[in-house]
């Protein structure tokens, strides 16, 4: 059954944390008792290091289930789906869930900026196994 008060704590504590991705914030995970996840930027070092990234995360949060990988701009963009493709390919425990293409209406003074945003679940198993040293 589910807990109306909590689930509202929850959805604003989303919203606070989605109006915090501008500012420049460590981690942007929200662990609470409806939702549970971690946006990842692709623009920011996080793909770089993203297996540390996200094993802190679990670490932090074991209930965290989703986990949106985002970015803007063309370069950015592409970016961000050679590293969902890779995720996919090379690590047990993650599944792509969906993948969305979009154009923002403003994003850093400039109009119409091409997104994109990739929905990845973290399933029971093995979840990251070394992917810096394959």
């Amino acid at each position: 059954m589910v807990i109306k008060e909590k689930l509202r704590e929850d959805v604003e504590k989303l919203i606070r944390l989605v109006a915090l991705l501008q500012e420049d914030i460590n981690v942007p995970l929200l662990c609470s008792h409806y939702i549970s996840l971690v946006i990842v930027r692709a623009g920011k070092i996080e793909k770089v290091l993203f297996e540390e990234f996200i094993n802190s995360c679990m670490k932090e949060c074991s209930r965290m289930r989703r986990i949106y990988v985002i970015s803007a701009g063309i370069v950015v963009r592409a970016v961000a789906r050679k590293l969902i493709k890779y995720l996919i390919d090379h690590v047990r425990g993650i599944e792509l869930i969906k993948e969305h293409f979009y154009r923002a209406r403003y994003y850093k003074g400039r109009l119409g900026t091409r997104c994109y945003v990739a929905i990845l679940e973290v399933t029971e198993g093995v979840f990251l196994p070394s992917l810096l040293r394959s």
